[in-house]
């Protein structure tokens, strides 16, 4: 029992390339460390491109199933987490095409972490959190996703610019765009709350794992053996 602990607890500080090895050896349980580690991200990303909290749920547990399925191809697996990202980007745009043809068809016939040692600011944050993230959601598309993969989620320019198929600029002036309409709409915006929209930890995100791993029991095998 001992060493099975002091396994996992090697297994969390290794690199993901190394835990990777572990997932296409045949240790199903390693794969739940790769979505602990990087399960907020492809939330936020989910959400940030579906608007809807419960869509993004089932865009993250779709991904890290063709994730896994794909994951033996994966050459670069020191680039897992961007490239894990762009299976939930191309899932998420996935979903929001067929999204968009059933809504054109019905026409034509619709937790949270915080280092603030001050108490009293981090409670603020946190009863003020729900109504920044509706904002946040209010945004049109565009200017949400970019918020979110920018603002919230701190990835580079380029990379959103990629994400997104957008020039940097456009990602640049988005940004700035939603920073002034969410200021301008709420007088109580507060930028160091920005971190800490839209976690995902916690419960919700074991939820995930356990979920995705029961999904992986009947293809494990035959997807390792490929």
């Amino acid at each position: 029992m001992q060493e099975s602990v002091s396994a996992v607890a090697r297994s969390v500080q290794d690199s993901d390339d190394q835990v990777i090895g572990r997932v296409l050896a045949g240790d199903r349980e390693a794969y739940g460390i790769l979505m602990s580690r990087h399960n907020q991200r492809l939330y936020r990303v989910a959400r940030a491109l579906m608007g809807d909290a419960a869509e993004a749920e089932d865009v993250v547990q779709e991904s890290w199933v063709r994730a896994f399925q794909q994951l033996i191809h994966l050459t670069e697996r020191s680039h897992f987490r961007a490239w894990v990202t762009r299976v939930a980007v191309n899932e998420a745009l996935g979903r929001r095409r067929q999204r968009l043809r059933r809504e054109l068809l019905s026409d034509s016939e619709v937790e949270m972490t915080s280092d603030d040692d001050d108490p009293e600011a981090h409670t603020a944050r946190r009863e003020l959190r729900p109504v920044l993230e509706a904002a946040v959601s209010a945004l049109p598309d565009l200017l949400r996703a970019v918020f979110m993969l920018r603002e919230v989620e701190g990835m580079p320019v380029a990379e959103v610019a990629e994400l997104l198929g957008v020039q940097e600029a456009t990602v640049k002036t988005r940004a700035f765009s939603a920073r002034e309409i969410l200021r301008s709409r709420h007088s109580d915006w507060s930028d160091a709350a920005i971190p800490e929209l839209f976690s995902f930890a916690g419960d919700r995100c074991a939820r995930i794992t356990r979920r995705v791993l029961e999904r992986l029991d009947s293809v494990h095998a035959a997807t390792l053996r490929h």
